[in-house]
């Protein structure tokens, strides 16, 4: 039976599968596409995941040298369109190789360290590191969820 971080580390991996399904054929004005009712563009929110999919690599305890880029993709960031954005295949292959390092890290992680204190808290109340990481995943997915939106919004087919 799978432990609690093996079954993380899946769904880290999985995102990684949804993120290409949900990017495939995104025409290059979809990067831009701000949706009626505000929100982000498409280009920002790949950023915010890349970001948080650092951030959480921290937060395992693995040393990951800041980004110039980084602060753009902040939660309550006010982006002037993409201005000072990396390109879509650097933020892919940011996003890939945190996920790599995300999977090596919670493999070596001991139970000890897994039900240590989480970091800070969380909107959910996690309480443990392994909680934190579970809400991470859950924080990606859901802002997968966005692209997929802004891709139906660009007429583009579902992707799941």
């Amino acid at each position: 039976m799978a432990t609690e971080l093996e079954r993380i580390a899946k769904r880290f991996d999985f995102n990684g599968k949804l993120l290409h399904a949900a990017i495939d054929g995104f025409p290059d004005e979809a990067w831009a596409y701000t949706p009626d009712e505000g929100g982000n563009t498409a280009h920002w929110i790949l950023g915010h995941i890349v970001f948080a999919r650092r951030g959480t690599l921290r937060m395992a305890g693995a040393e990951v040298a800041p980004e110039s880029w980084e602060d753009a993709f902040t939660r309550g960031a006010t982006p002037d369109g993409t201005a000072g954005f990396p390109p879509i295949a650097d933020l892919v292959a940011a996003f890939h190789a945190a996920g790599a390092a995300l999977a090596d890290q919670i493999a070596s992680m001991d139970e000890e360290t897994a039900n240590g204190p989480a970091p800070r808290e969380f909107p959910d109340g996690s309480d443990t590191l392994a909680a934190a990481l579970d809400f991470m995943q859950f924080h990606e997915t859901y802002h997968l969820g966005q692209l997929g939106l802004i891709r139906r919004a660009n007429g583009l087919p579902g992707f799941i």
